[in-house]
């Protein structure tokens, strides 16, 4: 919870918030991480929470425990839905080892970005 508590804004645009990067410091930057899995396979991952399981036991791998996750789904315009899952491991992890276990363990190609300043803009 200290994540949600370290960033506690009533700003209303880009220009106002600042940069997230700079609010959370270096260090604990680079422990959180967007994934998202566009055009998601819900055979094999039924739910929000199937999908985030398989992500932490991705990190779990390379020995980085995740601390909070948070994940939605959304549909396409035209067809298809895919899962967005914000992240926050306890120490600093590179994720590319996570990208490469959800390919060889499921056959998915997850995309994974540590810019995360437009999240928490009104």
């Amino acid at each position: 919870m200290e994540l949600l508590r370290s960033y506690n804004s009533d700003e209303t645009s880009s220009e106002d918030c600042g940069s997230f990067q700079e609010a959370l410091g270096e260090k604990e930057f680079r422990s959180i991480y967007l994934i998202t899995y566009s055009q998601a396979n819900f055979d094999l991952f039924p739910t929000r929470e199937e999908f985030a399981s398989a992500v932490v036991k991705s990190f779990a791998k390379c020995n980085a425990n995740i601390l909070q996750w948070c994940c939605s789904c959304e549909s396409h315009k035209k067809s298809g839905k895919h899962y967005h899952l914000s992240v926050k491991l306890d120490r600093n992890q590179r994720w590319l080892s996570s990208k490469e276990f959800l390919r060889n363990e499921y056959g998915i190609n997850a995309n994974y970005s540590s810019i995360i300043i437009g999240l928490f803009h009104h």
